[in-house]
């Protein structure tokens, strides 16, 4: 049998990354953490202030299935983090706006994510972890081709 050692290694580190945000929350009676997709919608909704999001914008910038999207945004409105309104009256266009609550949430969720990367980073050199970065990249590049020939 072939040893999966990549794969095993990459799921390990995802699984000890959200134990630990889970842990640290529940220490600190918070019981509110983003996600990461949760995080990265409000903070392009953040960035965006000026402009008009819709849930396309959102699909295109993360490279997401519509389907992942609305599921997010869905749990997202359903805890009061986002609110979606018709679009000058076209009940398909559905404009997505923060609530001051998500804003509070984000900036507590992004100190404890900067507080994880620090650790992660520990020890290693900026070569070290330029080339990390570069690999992950190209993993992601290799498996985004892979999905579009299927398709």
């Amino acid at each position: 049998m072939e040893d999966f050692k990549l794969v095993y290694e990459i799921k390990n580190l995802d699984h000890f990354i959200f134990r630990l945000l889970i842990k640290d929350c529940q220490l600190f009676k918070h019981a509110s953490i983003f996600t990461p997709t949760q995080m990265q919608i409000v903070d392009f909704i953040l960035k965006n202030k000026e402009k008009t999001i819709f849930q396309k914008d959102l699909e295109q910038v993360l490279n997401l299935r519509r389907a992942t999207v609305s599921g997010v945004l869905k749990t997202m409105e359903k805890n009061k983090l986002i609110q979606r309104i018709n679009y000058l009256g076209d009940s398909r266009k559905k404009q997505i706006l923060l609530h001051p609550k998500a804003e509070k949430i984000f900036f507590e969720s992004q100190e404890k994510i900067g507080a994880l990367e620090n650790l992660l980073k520990k020890g290693l050199s900026e070569n070290e972890l330029d080339i990390f970065l570069k690999l992950i990249k190209k993993m992601q590049e290799n498996i985004a081709f892979a999905i579009q020939e299927r398709m």
